[in-house]
């Protein structure tokens, strides 16, 4: 399975609601144990001052942009093209462009060794649906005019080196070139250029120091598993036996000493100390393999002010989602368009957003207190079906308040209820709990789902399956509670009864009219997830939960209406409602065709995301490869 494939099946059956990684700012105790005998300690103190000419570039020059294809999908524009780089030839380029108005953030992105932009162009989608106009270029190692002459060193050690002066060359080229690329988005009408940031992971963590020492037009730069440079990856203690270090010790002590002459008064550590005022993020690894965590601990400790240091209980790469999370919320303070307290997007209207959940969060918790206060102070109902309310009350928030009034409440506290209360207002009360309960369901789906579940991996379509699942059951568990909290008080048995076959109805064509919308939104606008406490969530749920509301309330009104229902009444069951009820053969048949419906919208709303072909798609969510 592809990485993209399998990264949109995590987005839709498991939208990451907690991060259970957690991140530190405290360096591991292994990682300040640095080996007194590394060679880079015996190397000459570099000034990086000397050489900053070698990165001198005109700024007039034309970028000669030469586009090569564009194309559109979830609310970005990918354009693939190639611009003129001072050191010669081209630069292969990809930018990916959010759907919208500017002007947005700029955000360069710079892949590891031996990698291509097209690696991660995935990642560059990530950060674009969050607002930023990503730019994405090649290393020189990596183009076409290069490929001959790196392909030994490439299949016999895994690095993209030539370990010869050459590779000084190809490091100057890099630099300068990305610092055309800020060139590239400073051009752009739809990026503030004074909000413009960098991130690169592993080799792209490594020259993302040395770029930010001598480029003063970045705010911030994040640094992903990186170190010291390729002198210092390549020259450690422990490099002499390593696959990735071999290359070093494979030259000749002539050569060695041709090779460091050229390329250590240009590693990355000399640089990242003059990066101020850009803000710096170090986000390392303690079981990071190739890169050190001493290595990384000397490589943040170089780093200039302002900077903040994150250590992750991870392998080199990838880190874990919160990793992405954590810089997108750090970015935030130097490239956002203001001051969001909820979450991070560097779109203009972001503040906007960002106040209007902060007042639906107040709404809803006034919204909680109202119905607690009411239903406390003597509303004659079962505590189950208080239980129901208070619970809705957190997911509709003021609208909650809004459908008991209409379904629960009678004008004047009437003491004739049969008159007042109907069935379409009973109706509205069923879809209400419904739809909550199947909200609950899908919570505890995703939550599970983050934690991957055994097979999960090897079968992708089980995520799926407790997604549509879970929301049924919870609506069945959540019953019997509240059942179980009414012990006692007959007036809940004669008021409220919701059947499983019933349920599975319910609950089935809510998950088929909300699960495309959830998708859609949560693959479009929170690609990395959210914390479960992160009251942006709610922005997510709330059109998803209006639109279960529109679509479910027909269905829990023929059911209430055909007796398979009874929801807010304590009079005996209406004669007619009776008289209509269908055969429970007939209703399990409605309730399995349902289900189908359901699983089918899921599975083609996973295809029309992916765009592979239907025998395919199944294929890989069995766990089989493609034919």
């Amino acid at each position: 399975m592809g990485p993209k494939l399998f990264l949109i099946i995590v987005l839709v059956s498991g939208f990451v609601l907690a991060g259970c990684i957690a991140a530190s700012g405290s360096v591991p105790a292994r990682a300040v144990v640095d080996p007194e005998d590394a060679m880079v300690h015996n190397l000459p103190v570099v000034d990086p001052d000397d050489y900053l000419h070698l990165f001198d570039y005109d700024p007039q020059a034309s970028l000669d942009i030469r586009e090569k294809d564009s194309r559109s999908e979830s609310g970005l524009t990918i354009q693939n093209l190639t611009f003129a780089s001072p050191k010669g030839s081209r630069v292969p380029t990809t930018l990916v462009i959010p759907d919208g108005k500017g002007p947005f953030a700029g955000l360069i992105l710079m892949h590891g060794m031996p990698s291509t932009r097209e690696d991660f162009l995935w990642l560059g989608e990530m950060y674009a649906k969050h607002g930023m106009v990503v730019v994405l270029i090649d290393a020189p190692f990596n183009r076409p005019e290069n490929a001959d002459r790196l392909r030994a060193w490439l299949l016999r050690t895994g690095v993209s080196l030539t370990m010869r002066a050459d590779d000084a060359d190809d490091q100057v080229q890099l630099i300068v070139d990305l610092r055309r690329a800020v060139d590239l988005l400073v051009a752009r009408s739809d990026v503030d250029p004074d909000r413009i940031a960098y991130l690169g992971i592993s080799y792209g963590g490594a020259m993302g120091g040395l770029l930010a020492g001598v480029e003063d037009r970045l705010k911030a730069s994040v640094l992903m598993v990186g170190d010291g440079g390729i002198v210092t990856h390549l020259t450690g203690f422990d490099d002499r036996d390593n696959y990735y270090g071999s290359p070093y010790y494979m030259l000749t002590e002539d050569r060695q000493q041709e090779w460091l002459e050229a390329m250590w008064p240009i590693e990355p550590i000399h640089f990242v100390q003059r990066s101020s005022p850009t803000a710096l993020l170090f986000q390392n690894a303690t079981r990071d393999q190739a890169v050190p965590p001493f290595e990384a601990a000397r490589y943040q400790q170089a780093g200039s002010e302002p900077k903040r240091i994150l250590w992750y209980d991870s392998p080199h790469f990838p880190l874990p989602t919160q990793s992405y999370r954590n810089n997108l919320r750090w970015l935030q303070r130097y490239v956002g368009a203001g001051v969001t307290r909820i979450m991070p997007s560097f779109r203009p209207s972001a503040v906007l957003i960002d106040w209007f959940l902060i007042l639906w969060m107040l709404l809803t918790t006034g919204s909680f207190g109202l119905l607690a206060w009411d239903l406390w102070r003597g509303d004659p109902l079962p505590p189950g079906s208080k239980l129901y309310w208070l619970l809705s009350s957190i997911f509709y928030g003021p609208l909650s308040v809004a459908a008991y009034t209409v379904s629960q409440r009678r004008p004047l506290r009437s003491p004739s209820p049969p008159a007042e209360i109907t069935a379409p207002r009973r109706a509205l009360g069923s879809t209400v709990w419904a739809v909550t309960a199947n909200l609950v369901g899908l919570y505890i789906a995703l939550q599970v789902d983050y934690y991957n579940l055994p097979m999960e991996r090897e079968y992708p379509i089980l995520p799926l399956l407790i997604a549509l699942l879970l929301p049924w059951a919870t609506g069945m568990l959540i019953h019997l509670l509240a059942m179980l909290i009414s012990h006692g008080d007959g007036r809940f048995k004669l008021s409220f009864q919701r059947p499983a076959h019933a349920e599975l109805i319910s609950a089935s064509i809510a998950v088929a009219g909300t699960w495309p919308l959830f998708v859609f939104l949560a693959n479009r606008y929170f690609p990395f997830g959210l914390s479960l406490l992160n009251p942006a969530l709610w922005s997510l749920f709330l059109p998803v939960i209006i639109l279960g509301t529109v679509i479910t309330y027909p269905v829990n009104l023929w059911m209430i209406q055909r007796g398979l229902v009874r929801w807010g009444t304590v009079v005996q069951e209406d004669q007619k409602a009776v008289e209509r009820r269908p055969s429970l053969t007939v209703v399990l048949v409605i309730g399995m065709l349902s289900a189908i419906l359901a699983a089918g919208v899921m599975l083609l709303t996973v295809k029309l995301l992916v765009d592979v072909p239907t025998k395919v798609l199944l294929q890989l969510l069995m766990g089989k490869p493609p034919a």
